[in-house]
Parts: C-alpha cells; sequence; structure tokens
C-alpha cells in the first residue's frame, strides 16, 4: 500500500516536471524569429500630437489651448525586436493654439516625413518630448516628459494625402509646471 502512494506521487510530480519543461516561454531571439516578417518595410511616414486641453496651473487660469505660443520638443528613435536601438531624430516646433481649431490641436504637425525600417512585429518607434506653453506676462508652464510606443500596426494611412501617419494623444494628466 506505501509503495502504491509513493509510485503515484512519484507519477504527479514526474507530470509535473514534463509539464513544466514543455511549457516553457520562448526566448527573446525565438520570439523575435516568430514575428519576422517576410520582407521588410522602409516606412516612411509623418508624426502629429493632440494637445490636451487642460488647465496649466491649479488656479484654472492658463487653460493649454489659450497660449500665445506653444513648443514641442522631442525625440523619435526606433528599436528592433528585443529593444535593440537603433537611430534617432530630434525636433522642435512651435505652434500658436489660440489660433487654432480643435480639430487642429488634435492633429499637430511635429518633425519631418521619417523613414524606418520595419521588420517585426515587435519592432517600434519611441516618441519622448515635452510640450512648454507661453502665455502673457513672461507666464510658462512645461510638462514632465511623456512618452509612448509607436508599432507598424499602430499607423494609419490617410488616402486623401496619400501618407502614413500616426497621432499621439498626450495624456491629460501629464504634469505642468512653472518655468521660472
Amino acid at each position: 500500500m506505501k509503495l502504491s502512494k509513493l509510485h503515484l506521487l512519484f507519477l504527479v510530480f514526474t507530470s509535473l516536471f514534463l509539464l513544466n519543461s514543455t511549457c516553457e516561454k520562448p526566448t527573446e531571439k525565438e520570439e523575435c524569429d516568430n514575428t519576422k516578417w517576410e520582407e521588410p518595410i522602409d516606412q516612411i511616414l509623418y508624426l502629429y500630437i493632440s494637445v490636451p486641453k487642460v488647465f496649466c496651473d491649479a488656479h484654472n487660469t492658463n487653460l493649454s489651448w489659450n497660449a500665445d505660443q506653444m513648443a514641442f520638443s522631442g525625440t523619435i528613435q526606433k528599436f528592433y525586436c528585443g529593444d535593440i536601438a537603433s537611430g534617432s531624430f530630434s525636433m522642435n516646433d512651435a505652434f500658436i493654439p489660440k489660433s487654432m481649431t480643435d480639430a487642429e490641436l488634435g492633429k499637430v504637425s511635429v518633425g519631418q516625413a521619417y523613414q524606418f525600417k520595419f521588420e517585426n512585429d515587435n519592432d517600434y518607434l519611441r516618441l519622448t518630448g515635452t510640450l512648454t506653453a507661453y502665455f502673457p506676462n513672461d507666464i510658462i508652464w512645461k510638462t514632465k516628459d511623456f512618452s509612448g510606443k509607436i508599432y507598424h500596426k499602430d499607423l494609419k494611412y490617410d488616402i486623401y494625402s496619400t501618407e502614413h501617419y500616426f497621432v499621439y494623444s498626450i495624456p491629460s494628466s501629464v504634469i505642468w509646471e512653472a518655468v521660472e
């Protein structure tokens, strides 16, 4: 009787061991090999930001969309599958929010046309930036850094301008700090 219990216990542990060893997650290299495309795409794309309509200050006096001028400063960098960093570009753009419509502030062009090679489902671009808002009386507010990943599947295509693009919606929860 004791022998059969030991035998049963041995079988249970052996089964668990075999199940555990056959259900291992693929390594990073295997994951990249499994998601690699047959043909890479050299994608030309345009970047836009959507400016949040928020108050920069706690007193609700400086609405971001009423700024005399706003400046976006950021970078776009390519990462291959496995988080292998590649080339990056810097961008600095300025615009006048109070003279723009809501729709225009929802899609503000930043940078230029960029070309990146995508060859895997897990390749991505990282957009990182800040906004600086300039108000009358030399009042300046600047956001903390924000960033987001952009995968090839996230790109949109505009049939009228025949361009691939991505609109990064800056979170409304982004933190603004007064610039002295």
